[in-house]
């Protein structure tokens, strides 16, 4: 257990000094930033020169989310693009879905099926239905569980380091 604390350490702390005004938020847009780093995507991004996390809806998170904007990621400046509907999906890496009826949800996760996109939310039952990576707050702590077989089923590549801190693992959909 020990082991496993001291590599989440490493892997997602910085170790840098959280102050008070950090919001659960703040904490779950820095988780995005780290799953970036920790997830492959099929083809290079040698010809790029941005890395596009694309924001889904209007909730506490966005301002978060979009604090990220000009971070270097994979040699790539990240930018944060709002997408008001499914044409604006073109280009992501990443969508945060931050809508809180299941029906719009699954409506942006049946667009993307199979598309190389990196689904991640917040909400309960995000797994289940069909996202790949969903962040939850228990006992005042984050947590993140995965849904493996969404993101190979979108040949995105979950690095077993990732897997192993995982809250929990899922292979359905």
């Amino acid at each position: 257990m020990v082991r496993y604390i001291l590599i989440f350490l490493l892997i997602f702390c910085n170790f840098t000094y959280l102050s008070a005004e950090t919001t659960r938020y703040d904490l779950e847009a820095a988780f995005v930033y780290k799953f970036i780093k920790f997830v492959e995507w099929p083809g290079s991004f040698e010809d790029e020169e941005f890395f596009d996390v694309c924001y889904a809806g209007n909730g506490e998170i966005k301002p978060s989310i979009n604090s990220l904007v000009d971070s270097e990621i994979k040699d790539l400046t990240l930018k944060v693009k709002i997408v008001e509907n499914l044409n604006d999906l073109h280009s992501c890496e990443l969508l945060f879905v931050d809508i809180s009826s299941k029906d719009g949800r699954k409506e942006y996760l049946n667009y993307l099926s199979k598309k190389s996109v990196l689904t991640v939310s917040h909400f309960d039952g995000f797994i289940e239905e069909g996202g790949m990576i969903n962040l939850v707050l228990k006992d005042n702590h984050i947590n993140f569980e995965i849904n493996i077989k969404s993101a190979e089923e979108s040949n995105i590549k979950v690095s077993s380091k990732l897997l192993r801190l995982a809250n929990s693992v899922t292979a359905s959909n």
